[in-house]
């Protein structure tokens, strides 16, 4: 859907209008440029749309989208954390929720996410699914006491 919501005008209105805002979630999947600013990009991350991610967030909810997957290409498959920065100026530039994703290497990059870049979720693939950076398979997931723990 991601790209349609920028390439097919009215798709997402259409959309919302037939479903309602609240089940419309679009994603945004953004890259850091060379001078340290974020590219809002399409079809696998390979064509920028000459969009801020903020713009972008904006333009999706004002045609009816009511949350925003924002993915890190950067971040993805690193381990390294949430893009704080990044997370943080679209959550406060929008009043729908953000979903968080690409980078979570531990339950506290979801926490800071959540407390301090204000999202309202993360998603964390690779944490729930893997041992560890290019380690084996292993379905985990933080137990019930570090989720409450993580989030109190």
């Amino acid at each position: 859907m991601e790209p349609a919501a920028f390439e097919e005008p009215g798709l997402v209105r259409r959309a919302a209008d037939e479903f309602g805002s609240q089940a419309l979630v679009v994603s945004l999947d953004v890259k850091r440029n060379l001078l340290g600013g974020y590219s809002t990009r399409i079809r696998n991350g390979k064509i920028d749309i000459k969009r801020k991610p903020v713009d972008a967030a904006r333009y999706i909810i004002s045609e009816g989208a009511g949350e925003i997957l924002l993915y890190s290409i950067d971040g993805d498959g690193t381990w390294s954390g949430f893009d704080l920065k990044l997370l943080t100026e679209v959550s406060s530039s929008v009043g729908v929720p953000v979903i968080a994703t690409g980078g979570a290497g531990s339950l506290l990059d979801a926490t800071l996410a959540v407390k301090e870049a204000g999202v309202s979720a993360v998603a964390i693939g690779s944490l729930a699914v893997f041992q560890g950076k290019d380690l084996g398979v292993l379905i985990k997931f933080p137990s019930r006491p570090d989720q409450e723990a993580a989030f109190e």
